[in-house]
C-alpha cells in the first residue's frame, strides 16, 4: 500500500473521529454509489453519491485542517427518477479511479450490479420479434390443420413500462403486430362463397393438392405483468387484444395435365376483435411463449368455427 495514502486516510479518520466525538453525531451510509476524498493543505473534502434505496443522496463535508476553521456540511436528497427510452434498467459495474496531482484527489467509483432498481423507473422498449408454429382447436369435421406448416410471427412491438420502486414486478402496454396462418394439406380445402362466407370444400378430381390456407393479420395492444426471476430470467404474461384488420384465403394444385393452379381471395368476414393469453418466459435475448386464442377466427355463421393455439420463440433486444 502507498505509505502516503496510509498517512493521509489515518489522518483523515483522526478528524473525523474528532469532529463526532465533539458534535455527537454519526453519519451511516449504506452501499454508497461514489465516495470521493480530496484533499490539500488546509482541508479534507469528502463527497458521497447515492445510498441503499435512494441513488439521489449527495452529501459533501469539508473537514479543515486547522482547528478554529468551521465545517461545512452539504446534504440533499432525490427519490424519483424515471428512465429515459432505450437505457438499460440495469445499472452497469464501473470502477474508476481518478488521480489529479495538482489537488491529490483520490476518487473510488463503486458501481454495483443491481437488477432491483432503487426507484420507480418507466422504460419504453422497442424491439421483439417472434417466430412460432399455430394450430387450431375445436375444429369442425373435416378441417385438419399442419400446426408445423401453420406459421405465427409476432411483428416488431413497443412497450412502455413500469416498474415500481425496489420490485421485481413490472406492468406494461404495448402496440405490435401479428401474422398468422392455417394451413391444409389433405383433401379437404378452404372455399369462399360470392358473400365472403367461408366453406369447407374438396378440390376437383384427379389434382395433385397444394395447400390450403387462410391468414389473419392483427395490430395487437398487449396488456403485460413481467416478474424478474433473475437479472437476465424474467416471465411475463400477457392479455393481448387483437384488431384483426386482414384475411386472405389461398389455395394451390395441380391439375392432371400439369397445370398449377393458385385461388386468392381477399374480403373475408374474420372476427374484428379477439383477445389472447400469452405466457412468456425470457432467457436474456431469447424466449419462448406460448399463446392461447379462445375467440373464433371467423365471425359467427361466416366461416368454420374454430380458435387457435401457438407456440415458438422470441428474440428481444
Amino acid at each position: 500500500m502507498n505509505l502516503r495514502l496510509l498517512l493521509m486516510a489515518t489522518t483523515m479518520l483522526t478528524a473525523i473521529t474528532a469532529f463526532a466525538t465533539e458534535q455527537s453525531d454519526t453519519l451511516k451510509v449504506e452501499n454508497p454509489s461514489l465516495v470521493t476524498v480530496v484533499s490539500n493543505d488546509s482541508c479534507y473534502v469528502i463527497t458521497i453519491q447515492g445510498k441503499n434505496f435512494n441513488p439521489g443522496f449527495s452529501y459533501r463535508q469539508i473537514i479543515p485542517l486547522t482547528k478554529d476553521a468551521p465545517t461545512l456540511i452539504n446534504e440533499s436528497n432525490t427519490e424519483w427518477n424515471f428512465k429515459m427510452p432505450f437505457i438499460s434498467s440495469i445499472t452497469k459495474e464501473r470502477n474508476q479511479d481518478k488521480n489529479s496531482s495538482a489537488s491529490r484527489t483520490t476518487a473510488g467509483r463503486i458501481r454495483k450490479q443491481r437488477w432491483e432498481n432503487d426507484r420507480p423507473q418507466l422504460d419504453i422498449n422497442f424491439g421483439i420479434l417472434g417466430i412460432g408454429f399455430a394450430n387450431s382447436l375445436n375444429t369442425p369435421n373435416g378441417m385438419h390443420t399442419e400446426m408445423f406448416d401453420s406459421y405465427e410471427f409476432l411483428g416488431p412491438r413497443m412497450m412502455w413500462m413500469l416498474r415500481p420502486r425496489m420490485s421485481r414486478f413490472s406492468y406494461g402496454i404495448g402496440v405490435g403486430t401479428n401474422w398468422k396462418n392455417f394451413r391444409m394439406r389433405e383433401d379437404v380445402r378452404f372455399s369462399r362463397e360470392p358473400n365472403g362466407n367461408v366453406t369447407l370444400g374438396n378440390y376437383p378430381e384427379g389434382v395433385r393438392i397444394g395447400f390450403s390456407r387462410v391468414k389473419v393479420f392483427s395490430w395487437t395492444v398487449p396488456l403485460e405483468v413481467k416478474y424478474d426471476l433473475s437479472r437476465r430470467v424474467s416471465f411475463s404474461a400477457s392479455s393481448i387484444v387483437n384488431f384483426n384488420t386482414y384475411a386472405s384465403l389461398k389455395t394451390r394444385y395441380t391439375t392432371a395435365d400439369g397445370h398449377g393452379i393458385k385461388e386468392l381471395d381477399k374480403h373475408l368476414h374474420q372476427t374484428p376483435v379477439t383477445v389472447d393469453f400469452m405466457g412468456h418466459l425470457k432467457f436474456g435475448a431469447i424466449g419462448w411463449y406460448v399463446k392461447y386464442s379462445p375467440c373464433d377466427v371467423f365471425e359467427s355463421g361466416r366461416g368454420p368455427k374454430f380458435q387457435a393455439w401457438s407456440t415458438g420463440l422470441t428474440f428481444c433486444w
